[in-house]
């Protein structure tokens, strides 16, 4: 079960607390204020995700508090319209949500990052917009895909026009609306958006499923556009969604399963050699820590760090016996790193001396074998 939580299924976890935050924001719109249960269930599921890190205000909590700005704008810009519903209160709970929020993410301070401004260009064309253009496969149906892409985009355009301005998108709606339940949906737009600036602009290590927001992007927008017609013209694009998906399994299957390589990648080598020389428990940073465990089933341990220079621990989703001082910091501990993360590691020993039991490139890894544990927590 730990196993399995390693391999980020914990983002369906953030996907709950999302839609049903979300769920909160669209019955508030609609009654003009925010219910005190959901007021309270809110604010405790905001905590328990701040527990997990900053992934959930980044999908969910920031982007609605800056829709909820918008449209507060818009409301006071048709302030003449009566079904204006411009109240703080809901702002004001999204607030609150956020700095509960930040203060759960604060008792375990997981990961630290800093500002990337002098080569934020160079970031994004090289790390960050790969990882974007990852996340929807093109591989399977370039042309359905390009086409349902472009569909999601209009389908956002016009209602984005249609809250903002009134304009008449739908045979049901001519006129502003500030309680219209598709205000909810820019969410998802103000969330990648807000994921393209933090992974751009921070050095933080970038990966394709942080911009997982883009599925959500594409099933969403083609659905509103398909509200501009009638419900039997829209079904007719049921076919092709059907088709996407039966090539797009096809594609996945003969690639992660039927074709299989992973026991030919540098992480399972790294795993099987710890194996071999006999060393259970090992560290590395949080990108490569849960993957060398995972690949291994469990026959290691590699532990998530937060810094390789000051070796302090980051208990990332993983099980506290893995951990000093339920499991003993005595032994052979190995210390995983790659050419980026080296130069830190060799600062610690510079300063600390620690005994070096062995050492081994695999790879792009180079393990370091110190004589006992000596992260901090």
């Amino acid at each position: 079960q730990s196993i399995l939580f390693c391999w980020a299924s914990y983002y369906a976890s953030y996907f709950i607390v999302m839609l049903i935050i979300l769920i909160i924001y669209n019955i508030s719109l609609k009654n003009g204020r925010v219910p005190v249960a959901a007021f309270i269930l809110s604010s405790l599921l905001s905590y328990l995700a701040g527990l997990q890190g900053m992934h959930t205000m980044l999908y969910c909590h920031l982007p609605l508090l800056g829709v909820e700005i918008v449209r507060l704008i818009a409301a006071r810009l048709h302030a003449k319209n009566k079904k204006a519903n411009a109240g703080y209160n809901i702002l004001l709970w999204l607030i609150i949500q956020n700095i509960i929020y930040y203060l759960g993410s604060r008792v375990y301070k997981s990961m630290a990052t800093s500002r990337n401004i002098r080569h934020a260009r160079e970031k994004f064309l090289s790390e960050v917009w790969p990882s974007m253009t990852g996340v929807i496969s093109f591989e399977a149906s370039p042309i359905l895909m390009a086409v349902f892409c472009c569909i999601s985009a209009a389908g956002f355009i016009l209602v984005i026009i249609s809250l903002l301005f009134g304009k008449k998108n739908t045979s049901a709606r001519t006129d502003f609306s500030d309680t219209d339940p598709l205000w909810s949906s820019l969410s998802f737009v103000a969330a990648f958006v807000l994921w393209i600036i933090s992974s751009t602009f921070t050095t933080t290590e970038v990966a394709p499923r942080y911009f997982i927001v883009e599925v959500f992007i594409l099933g969403i927008g083609t659905a509103l556009f398909l509200n501009i017609f009638a419900h039997k013209k829209a079904f007719f694009l049921a076919i092709p969604v059907a088709i996407i998906g039966i090539l797009t399994s096809v594609y996945f299957y003969n690639g992660l399963i039927k074709g299989d390589k992973s026991k030919e990648s540098d992480e399972y080598a790294v795993a099987a050699w710890m194996e071999e020389n006999g060393y259970e428990y090992g560290y590395a940073t949080f990108d490569y820590a849960n993957v060398l465990t995972v690949i291994s089933n469990d026959k290691v341990k590699v532990r998530a760090l937060d810094s390789m220079e000051k070796l302090n621990g980051c208990k990332w989703l993983t099980d506290s016996n893995w951990y000093p001082p339920v499991k003993n910091p005595d032994g052979p501990t190995c210390y995983i790193v790659t050419s980026h993360t080296e130069s830190d590691l060799q600062k610690f020993i510079k300063e600390n001396n620690p005994q070096i039991l062995n050492s081994d490139t695999v790879g792009k890894y180079i393990i370091y074998v110190f004589d006992k544990d000596y992260s901090k927590f």
